[in-house]
């Protein structure tokens, strides 16, 4: 028995059952490797912003005066509160973009596995953001 087959697994094939080269074997390996780079690239990017949104606007809020009674933001006023630096509308801006960073990982997916022509991973992955909007829908129903 060959040791490096049994160390490997067994030879990679198409779907055709047409058995790889090496060279082809490392090729997708290292398109394997540039997908999970991009994905991981959009999910930090995400974090980091709205890390820094909050950091720097949580502060800035218990700072604040306290004479203005509570007033919650919609996230359309957020928006709108953002050229004038209001601190409550950078930390919503800052959830928001947390809780939207996956939702954009997703579609990132998609759209990756798309171009690598993986049909089964672009109908697994949109499934999952079919099932995130639903779940968005019914959410902002109850409100």
């Amino acid at each position: 028995m060959n040791t490096e087959q049994s160390t490997q697994g067994p030879p990679a094939t198409t779907r055709a059952g047409r058995r790889l080269s090496e060279a082809e074997r490392l090729r997708r390996r290292e398109e394997s490797r540039r997908l999970e780079a991009r994905i991981a690239t959009v999910l930090r990017t995400g974090v980091i912003i709205a890390a820094v949104l909050l950091t720097v606007s949580l502060p800035w809020i218990v700072l604040e005066d306290r004479t203005v009674g509570k007033h919650y933001l919609s996230v359309g006023e957020a928006l709108r509160d953002l050229p004038e630096l209001d601190p409550r509308g950078l930390a919503a801006v800052g959830v928001v973009i947390l809780v939207a960073t996956p939702i954009l990982q997703l579609l990132t997916s998609a759209f990756l596995f798309w171009r690598k022509h993986d049909r089964l991973y672009v109908v697994l992955t949109l499934t999952v953001c079919a099932i995130v909007a639903v779940g968005i829908m019914f959410a902002a129903g109850g409100h």
